[in-house]
Protein backbone atom coordinates (compact mmCIF):
# COMPACT_ATOMS: atom_id res chain seq x y z
CA UNK A 1 0.00 0.00 0.00
CA UNK A 2 2.54 2.48 1.14
CA UNK A 3 4.93 1.89 -1.83
CA UNK A 4 2.85 1.25 -4.89
CA UNK A 5 -1.14 2.14 -4.25
CA UNK A 6 -0.70 5.55 -2.45
CA UNK A 7 2.42 6.73 -4.33
CA UNK A 8 0.46 5.64 -7.48
CA UNK A 9 -2.80 7.49 -6.80
CA UNK A 10 -1.17 10.58 -5.33
CA UNK A 11 1.19 10.86 -8.89
CA UNK A 12 -1.33 10.30 -11.01
CA UNK A 13 -4.80 11.05 -9.99
CA UNK A 14 -6.27 12.17 -6.53
CA UNK A 15 -6.67 15.34 -7.07
CA UNK A 16 -5.15 16.61 -3.67
CA UNK A 17 -2.11 15.63 -4.59
CA UNK A 18 -2.29 16.21 -8.14
CA UNK A 19 -0.32 18.73 -10.05
CA UNK A 20 -1.13 18.34 -13.93
CA UNK A 21 1.91 20.39 -14.75
CA UNK A 22 1.86 18.27 -18.67
CA UNK A 23 -0.63 16.46 -20.27
CA UNK A 24 -0.51 13.22 -18.34
CA UNK A 25 -3.70 11.70 -19.18
CA UNK A 26 -3.28 12.40 -22.73
CA UNK A 27 -1.34 8.82 -23.14
CA UNK A 28 -1.81 5.09 -22.42
CA UNK A 29 0.62 5.17 -19.29
CA UNK A 30 -1.77 7.37 -17.25
CA UNK A 31 -4.27 4.62 -17.40
CA UNK A 32 -2.37 1.81 -16.95
CA UNK A 33 -1.28 3.70 -13.49
CA UNK A 34 -4.00 4.51 -12.31
CA UNK A 35 -5.85 0.73 -13.03
CA UNK A 36 -3.07 -0.90 -11.06
CA UNK A 37 -3.78 1.00 -8.43
CA UNK A 38 -7.21 0.48 -8.55
CA UNK A 39 -6.95 -3.19 -8.90
CA UNK A 40 -4.28 -3.28 -5.83
CA UNK A 41 -7.15 -1.76 -3.41
CA UNK A 42 -9.24 -4.26 -3.13
CA UNK A 43 -6.46 -6.55 -1.72
CA UNK A 44 -6.34 -4.57 0.96
CA UNK A 45 -10.18 -3.99 2.03
CA UNK A 46 -10.98 -4.88 5.75
CA UNK A 47 -7.25 -3.68 6.70
CA UNK A 48 -7.45 -0.60 5.08
CA UNK A 49 -10.70 1.69 5.57
CA UNK A 50 -9.21 4.12 2.27
CA UNK A 51 -9.39 0.70 0.35
CA UNK A 52 -12.67 0.50 -0.81
CA UNK A 53 -12.71 4.91 -1.72
CA UNK A 54 -9.18 4.25 -3.47
CA UNK A 55 -10.95 1.48 -6.22
CA UNK A 56 -13.96 3.47 -6.52
CA UNK A 57 -11.83 6.74 -7.47
CA UNK A 58 -9.86 4.58 -9.76
CA UNK A 59 -12.55 3.32 -11.76
CA UNK A 60 -14.41 6.85 -11.88
CA UNK A 61 -10.78 8.42 -13.01
CA UNK A 62 -10.84 6.05 -16.08
CA UNK A 63 -13.97 7.83 -17.63
CA UNK A 64 -11.97 10.83 -17.92
CA UNK A 65 -9.13 8.99 -19.87
CA UNK A 66 -11.38 7.92 -22.44
CA UNK A 67 -13.08 11.59 -22.19
CA UNK A 68 -9.70 13.63 -22.69
CA UNK A 69 -10.58 15.97 -24.89
CA UNK A 70 -6.72 16.88 -26.04
CA UNK A 71 -5.47 20.09 -25.64
CA UNK A 72 -4.97 22.76 -27.97
CA UNK A 73 -2.36 24.59 -25.94
CA UNK A 74 -0.05 21.49 -26.70
CA UNK A 75 -1.02 20.23 -30.18
CA UNK A 76 -2.61 17.08 -28.75
CA UNK A 77 -5.46 15.63 -30.46
CA UNK A 78 -8.20 13.43 -28.27
CA UNK A 79 -7.45 10.12 -26.91
CA UNK A 80 -10.54 8.69 -28.18
CA UNK A 81 -11.70 9.18 -32.12
CA UNK A 82 -15.65 9.65 -32.32
CA UNK A 83 -15.31 6.16 -33.88
CA UNK A 84 -13.70 4.47 -31.08
CA UNK A 85 -9.74 4.76 -32.59
CA UNK A 86 -6.97 6.03 -30.43
CA UNK A 87 -4.68 8.32 -31.62
CA UNK A 88 -1.86 6.64 -31.19
CA UNK A 89 -2.23 2.88 -32.51
CA UNK A 90 -4.07 -0.71 -31.12
CA UNK A 91 -0.74 -1.32 -29.59
CA UNK A 92 -0.58 1.37 -26.99
CA UNK A 93 -4.63 1.48 -26.98
CA UNK A 94 -4.61 -2.16 -25.84
CA UNK A 95 -2.00 -1.36 -23.41
CA UNK A 96 -3.69 1.42 -21.75
CA UNK A 97 -7.33 -0.73 -21.91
Amino acid sequence: MRLGIVPALEDWDLPARRIHALDSMGHDWWSVCVSHAGLAAPTILGDDPRAEPWAHAAAEARDFWFDDAGSALQNKTRNFAAGGAFYENVGYADYGL
